[in-house]
C-alpha cells in the first residue's frame, strides 16, 4: 500500500504537533511516520501545487516498482560520484555527461594505491595492494642507512629518521582514508542527503584543478628528490669497490636507487591524494548542512541558498518546515562529525610528532646560526648533491619543511566553511521573527570547526599551531645554516 502523510502547515487551520500526532497514535502505526515523508499542505496557492505534484507521485507509485527504482536510483547516484553518469535531454537528443568526482582524479587516486568506489576493479586492488607492501619494503631499506653511515649516500641521521618516520604515517593515511571515504557516513550523505546540484558541479572543478596541481607538485618534488638522492646512491665509491663489506654497501645503494625511482612519485602521490580526498570529504559534508535547508521553503531547493541570501525578501517558514530543517541538518552534522573522527588519526599523529620535535628545534635554535664545522661539513664540501638534499628536506619534509604547513594546518579549513554557511545564514529572513531566532539559535548551537581529542581547530589555536610549525622549521634551518656557513 501506498500512505500518504499530509501535514497542515498554517496555524489559523489547526495545525498541529507532530510530536503530539505521535504520541497519540496507537503503536502498530507509529512505524508510518518512519517510513514516510511528510508531505506538507501548503494553503498558498503558489506553493499548493507542490503539496498536490507529491502527493501525485507517491499515489502512482506501484510498491514493488518503487523498491527496483529506489536500487537504480541509488546505484545511479553512487556513479554520479564515482563514475559518470550520461543524460539524454529527449527534446534535442543531445547527451551530457554528470560527475561530481571528475575521471582524472580517481585515475590519480588509483594510481596511488587509493581506488574509490569509482575504480574498484580487480587490478586497482592489486595495485593498492602492492604498493602497501611496497611501502613497508622501502621502510626496512632505509632503515637499513642507520647502520652504514659510510659514503656519499649518507649525510646524517636526522636525514635518515625523516625519511623513516614518514613511511608508517603514510600507512596510516591510506588506511585511514579509505576506512573513511568508503565508511557508511559518506555513502549516506551521497544516496540521502546530497541535493545542491550546483555545489556538486563546483567540487567537480575543484577537484580537476587540484587533481592537476597535485600532478605537477608530483613531477616537480620527486625530480628534485632524483637529484638529491640517486648520485649518492649510484656511485663508484660503493659499485667499483673490491671490499666485501663496501659491496654489500654496492647492493644496497643500487636496491635505493632503484626503489626511490618509484618510492618518490608514490610517496608524494599518496599525500597528495590523501590531501585532496580530506578536502573532498569536507566538501561532501558541507553540502550535506546545505541541503538541510531546502526543506525551510521549496524556494530554496529551487533557487540555490546562495541566491536565496541575495534577496531581501522574507520567506513564509511555518514551524514544521524549521522542524524538518532541524531534523535533517542534525542528521547531516553528526555525520559530518562522525566523518571528522574517521579521518582525524594522521592529523592527531602528525601533530603529536610536531610537538616532540620542538624539543629538539629549540635546542637548535639555542645553539645560533654561526657556522660549526663536523663531519657533516667534510661531506657537504665533497659531494654537490647532500646540499640539494638539504634543500629538498626543506620544501619536502612534512616535519621541518614547508609540506608540514599543508598538512598541519588542513584540518583549519573547516572553518572556512562554518563562516560561510553562518553567514548565509544570518543573511535569510523570515516572515515570522520568532522562528527565526529560533533558527539562528539553532545554527549557533553546532559547532562547524574541527574537533577531535586534543586537535582544537579554532581560530585561536590556528595562532598556537602556526607558531608551533614555524619554530620547528626555524629550528630545523638554523641546522642547515650552520652546516653551509661552515662550508
Amino acid at each position: 500500500r501506498n500512505f500518504i502523510l499530509l501535514g497542515e502547515t498554517d496555524e489559523m487551520h489547526g495545525k498541529p504537533s507532530i510530536d503530539e500526532l505521535i504520541a497519540k497514535c496507537p503503536t502498530d502505526l507509529k512505524p508510518l511516520f518512519n517510513d514516510n515523508v511528510i508531505i506538507p499542505y501548503f494553503s498558498d496557492p503558489d506553493f499548493r501545487n507542490v503539496t498536490f505534484e507529491k502527493m501525485s507521485r507517491v499515489l502512482a507509485v506501484d510498491p514493488d516498482e518503487s523498491f527496483l527504482e529506489s536500487k537504480n536510483l541509488a546505484k545511479m547516484r553512487l556513479d554520479l560520484f564515482y563514475k559518470n553518469v550520461t543524460v539524454e535531454d529527449p527534446e534535442t537528443e543531445d547527451e551530457t555527461v554528470l560527475a561530481v568526482f571528475p575521471r582524472r582524479f580517481i585515475f590519480f587516486c588509483a594510481l596511488c594505491g587509493l581506488p574509490l568506489p569509482g575504480s574498484t576493479t580487480t587490478r586497482a586492488k592489486h595495485w593498492a595492494r602492492f604498493v602497501q607492501v611496497f611501502i613497508v619494503l622501502c621502510m626496512l631499506l632505509c632503515t637499513t642507512r642507520f647502520f652504514t653511515p659510510e659514503g656519499p649516500g649518507f649525510l646524517d641521521y636526522l636525514s635518515v629518521a625523516q625519511i623513516v618516520a614518514l613511511h608508517p604515517v603514510l600507512l596510516l593515511m591510506m588506511f585511514v582514508m579509505m576506512q573513511a571515504v568508503k565508511g557508511k557516513e559518506v555513502r549516506k550523505l551521497v544516496l540521502e542527503e546530497i541535493e545542491t546540484s550546483s555545489q556538486a558541479n563546483f567540487l567537480c572543478v575543484k577537484l580537476e584543478r587540484l587533481t592537476l596541481a597535485a600532478w605537477v607538485l608530483t613531477a616537480v618534488l620527486s625530480i628534485w628528490g632524483w637529484i638529491s638522492y640517486l648520485p649518492g646512491f649510484w656511485t663508484s665509491y660503493y659499485l667499483e669497490a673490491s671490499n666485501d663489506a663496501y659491496n654489500f654497501l654496492g647492493v644496497l645503494g643500487l636496491l635505493h636507487g632503484i626503489a626511490w625511482l618509484l618510492a618518490l612519485p608514490l610517496v608524494f602521490g599518496i599525500v597528495f591524494a590523501v590531501l585532496i580526498l580530506s578536502f573532498a570529504l569536507q566538501e561532501l559534508s558541507y553540502m550535506g548542512l546545505l541541503s538541510a535547508f531546502n526543506e525551510l521553503h521549496p524556494e530554496i531547493a529551487n533557487k540555490t541558498l546562495q541566491a536565496i541570501t541575495k534577496q531581501a525578501a522574507g520567506m513564509s517558514v511555518k514551524e514544521g518546515d524549521l522542524y524538518r530543517f532541524q531534523i535533517r541538518y542534525l542528521r547531516c552534522w553528526e555525520l559530518y562529525r562522525m566523518i571528522q573522527w574517521k579521518a582525524s588519526l594522521p592529523f592527531l599523529a602528525f601533530w603529536l610528532a610536531q610537538l616532540l620535535l620542538l624539543a629538539w628545534s629549540i635546542w637548535s635554535l639555542v645553539q645560533g646560526f654561526d657556522a660549526v664545522v663536523d663531519d657533516r661539513t667534510l661531506r657537504l664540501r665533497a659531494h654537490w648533491h647532500l646540499s640539494a638534499r638539504l634543500t629538498w628536506l626543506i620544501g619536502a619534509s612534512p616535519w621541518f619543511g614547508l609540506a608540514g604547513y599543508i598538512i598541519g594546518l588542513l584540518p583549519w579549513g573547516s572553518n572556512f566553511y562554518a563562516r560561510k554557511l553562518v553567514n548565509a545564514s544570518n543573511h535569510i529572513f523570515f516572515t515570522n521573527t520568532n522562528l527565526r531566532i529560533c533558527f539562528m539559535s539553532f545554527i549557533h548551537d553546532f559547532e562547524l570547526e574541527f574537533r577531535v581529542l586534543f586537535l582544537q581547530a579554532t581560530p585561536w589555536n590556528f595562532l598556537l599551531a602556526f607558531s608551533i610549525l614555524v619554530v620547528n622549521t626555524v629550528g630545523y634551518l638554523a641546522d642547515v645554516v650552520r652546516l653551509f656557513s661552515s662550508m
